[in-house]
């Protein structure tokens, strides 16, 4: 039909069909509903049995992994949305940069951990900055493809830490025999992929 043949056609008769179309519309919503409403019962018969045992984990402890390999200049920054104020006022902060071979802590010194920069490392909220000098503290510059990565560990404080001092977590850590500055022992204590 074209739209010479519709303006001549009854308005009546467009009432009507409008209404039947309606109508089985609404038919179609009603079925739909009624069979969705059926089928979610909370009597869906007896509770399956007990699934097995899963790995050990820590809900309260994030690994976040960043691109480093891009990291260039005399600084760095990433940003990181989990780093809220909440975060920095209470949770432990555990940084690692990788340069392809080897994970070191952040901030690390010149020279230590097979790494011959100084690396130091300055968070805020939703940043990680990094700052790279020499041993004797002189700003250098580092080039594209330097590091490869990096990874940050947010440790939630609970009620069996001191909650507003991230550095008795860390020490709490310690005391648990956890070398902080060894990524590896980290990632095992808590369950994290390397």
């Amino acid at each position: 039909m074209d739209s010479d043949e519709l303006n001549s056609l009854n308005p009546n008769f467009l009432t009507y069909l409008l209404m039947k179309t309606l109508k089985k519309a609404s038919y179609i919503l009603l079925v739909t509903l009624t069979s969705i409403a059926i089928s979610c019962s909370p009597d869906d018969g007896a509770t399956g049995p007990q699934g097995p045992a899963g790995m050990d984990g820590n809900a309260n402890v994030r690994n976040i992994t960043f691109d480093a390999s891009n990291f260039a200049g005399t600084f760095s920054d990433v940003l990181i949305p989990e780093l809220t104020q909440e975060v920095l006022e209470n949770d432990a902060l555990l940084t690692y940069l990788n340069d392809g071979t080897l994970w070191f802590p952040v901030p690390c010194p010149a020279e230590s951990y097979g790494f011959d920069l100084a690396v130091d490392v300055n968070y805020d909220i939703g940043l990680v900055s990094f700052d790279y000098a020499d041993a004797t503290g002189t700003s250098v510059d580092i080039f594209a493809g330097e590091l490869q990565s990096g990874r940050l560990i947010i440790i939630e404080s609970t009620s069996s830490t001191t909650r507003g001092n991230q550095f008795d977590i860390a020490k709490e850590l310690r005391d648990k025999g956890v070398d902080i500055n060894n990524y590896y022992e980290v990632c095992d204590y808590f369950n994290l992929e390397y």
